[in-house]
Order: C-alpha cells, then structure tokens, then sequence
C-alpha cells in the first residue's frame, strides 16, 4: 500500500498492553469514511506490555514503523493510555516518558515531528506538551468521539469496548458531550467502565458463582480473564501461539477451560464442558450487567442519547437487545479502521486540521505556531 501514496498521514494510538497504528491516504481519505478500503487504509496492531518495555518503546516504535518508510509521510498524530502503566510513577512521568520516545522514534525515521492530540481537542506540539499531562493522559476516547462526530454521528452514544475498558461517549451535534477530563472524573460519571474483553481478570467481576449447585466465592487470584470467557463461549476464536494469558499458557479452549476452574478451586479435569459453559455465562453476564450500570449512568446524567454506536473488537458484551437502536462504526469507517479505531481516529482529525490549515497535501509543509 505504501508505495502507491503520493502522501499520508500517520495515527498512532500508544496504549498500556498494544500499540495501533494507522497510515492512510491524505488524498483518497474521506471524511465521511464510506468507501475506506484497503487501498485508503493500513490499520495494524502490535503488542506491547508497556509495563514490562516501557524503556524500549521508541525501539519498538521504530522498529514498526520503518514498515511507512516508504510513504511520504506528511503528518503523524499521537494518542496514549500507556501512560496509566504501573512502571511509571504517575500520569506526568508515564505522559513525558511517551512524548519523548515518541518524538525521538519519529527523528530517527524522519517523520514530521509528531502531534500530540489532547482532551481539549486540539493537536499540540512536542514542546508544548511540558506540564500538560491531564490533556493528553487517556485521550484516545475523546479522539475517537470527536472523529465520529464530525463523520455525521451527531447524536448519540459511542460505546467502545476494548480489550481493557469501556467508554461510553455521548456526542451531541457532532461534539463530545461530556466535560469529564479525567479518568477519575469519567469513572465517576458513568462514562468510563474499567472492564474489557480480554485482559480484565474474572475475581474483579464476580464475587461468586453457581456450580453444582453451590455458590462458591471466587479465588481473588488473577487465574483467568475474560479472554478465557469469550474463548470458551465461542465468541473469541481460541489460538494455540496466543500465550498472553494468565497462566502463560495457549489461549485455547482446554487451558482456558484450567485458568477458570481455578476461580473456584478446581482444575480442568474436574469440570466438564458444561460445567465450563454454564460458568463462562455467569461472568459473561456479570460483565455485561456492569457495563449496563455505567450507561444508565451516563443516560441519567445526559439524558436518553437516541441511537447507539458499537465500537471495539468485544461487541458480544454490548448489553442491548435491540440491534435496530445500534449501528457498528465499521459501517463508517469499514472492518479494518474498525480494529485500530482510536487510531485511523486521529489520523482522520490530524488530516481535517491540516486541509484546514491549507497545508499542500503532496509537499507537506510544517505545521507551527501552537497547539493545531
């Protein structure tokens, strides 16, 4: 794909457990995302436990991104949740960690200087971004609410499921509704559920469950996730070179099975198939009742949003019965944008600013002169 762009522009979405990245065409991209195709678009993922490399995340930034090398690279705009890891003291070390091994990968591959996009809606410039850690910690939500606005969702609730949260934006005339900056101020209001389809461990859902007919306290160990969950339910597909579990074993059905029979003091041999089922649909709806929780939250304190927009990879913990009050955002900007949105997100808004701002899309010049 990147031999044949005369120009792109580069969305990266640093988070605490991948990175996703989204390099799309500046002259075939359109706003409202309807014919994103492959030849638009390049949307990968990679994992990276910021909390175990965090030292090596410009390497690692480098390392996937030389892919772009050959692509006239005329903008690249950044987002981060990785700053939350527990490597970094608090939110202004993690914020500064990233900015600076951000800007120095994009250096070393002579990229432009990267574009930090904030919770005020605005891109910023790396040294702008001294002392401005509660703009830019955790904004990939706002990013993505605000994409979508501007695509034509301009009343309704986003509800993105990830792999470790779930934001529920609502979005009125195209804007992001809430005020809430923070992650303790979207936790408060309902906006944010710290629950996700895979890496959130199952003793933080259920405090007990049903088996022959008992209700057993759960293990408050971190022995299975809601990967395991969805993998033994069907609604994940199991991988035999995924090791990225609890246990460290494959994520396929048989460990997974093990991982969450140690929840309540068993192992695999000594819960059948059934058993396993009739468990992975307990937590199963356990999650989904809290992610519920947080959108009667939301609606209460916003008022009844009209239609819903799915977004993440975990759309089978979306608790509403009624598909015809939902639409997905890969309708919008198709299966693979949909993947990575955060990232193909901010890529899309960094384009927007710079038509705006009348920058040439086949030369690219600078953008300057404070926060875009």
């Amino acid at each position: 794909m990147t031999e044949s762009l005369s120009s792109a522009v580069l969305g990266i979405d640093i988070g605490g457990a991948n990175i996703k990245y989204a390099l799309i065409d500046a002259k075939a991209f359109p706003k409202d995302g309807s014919t994103i195709s492959d030849q638009t678009l390049s949307a990968p993922s990679v994992n990276f436990p910021m909390w175990k490399l965090h030292r090596k995340l410009s390497e690692q930034l480098v390392s996937d991104l030389s892919q772009y090398s050959s692509a006239n690279v005329i903008g690249c705009g950044i987002t981060m949740t990785g700053e939350l890891a527990d490597c970094f003291f608090d939110r202004k070390e993690g914020v500064t960690e990233i900015v600076q091994q951000a800007f120095l990968a994009c250096k070393q591959l002579q990229f432009p200087d990267p574009l930090y996009y904030g919770v005020n809606g605005k891109f910023h410039l790396h040294q702008e971004c001294d002392g401005q850690e509660n703009l830019l910690a955790a904004s990939n939500w706002h990013g993505l609410a605000q994409y979508v606005g501007s695509t034509g969702f301009s009343n309704g609730l986003l509800i993105d499921i990830g792999s470790t949260t779930t934001d529920l934006i609502p979005i009125r005339q195209g804007r992001v509704a809430t005020s809430a900056k923070t992650d303790f101020d979207r936790l408060c209001e309902g906006s944010l559920v710290y629950l996700g389809g895979e890496r959130t461990s199952v003793s933080m859902i259920v405090d007990s469950l049903l088996h022959l007919g008992y209700h057993c306290p759960v293990m408050r160990e971190h022995f299975a996730t809601m990967k395991d969950v969805r993998v033994i339910l069907g609604m994940r597909q199991g991988e035999e070179e995924d090791c990225d579990t609890a246990d460290g074993k494959p994520s396929t059905i048989p460990y997974a099975m093990n991982r969450l029979a140690r929840i309540i003091g068993c192992s695999g041999r000594e819960i059948t198939s059934e058993d396993a089922m009739h468990l992975a649909r307990q937590i199963h709806e356990a999650a989904k009742k809290q992610i519920l929780d947080g959108l009667k939250k939301v609606e209460k304190h916003f008022g009844v949003l009209g239609q819903y927009l799915v977004s993440g990879h975990n759309d089978d913990l979306v608790p509403i019965s009624q598909p015809a009050t939902h639409k997905y955002l890969s309708e919008i900007i198709g299966t693979q944008g949909a993947r990575n949105a955060p990232a193909v997100a901010i890529a899309g808004l960094l384009l927007q600013v710079l038509k705006t701002k009348g920058v040439d899309l086949d030369t690219g010049e600078d953008v300057t002169g404070g926060g875009v």
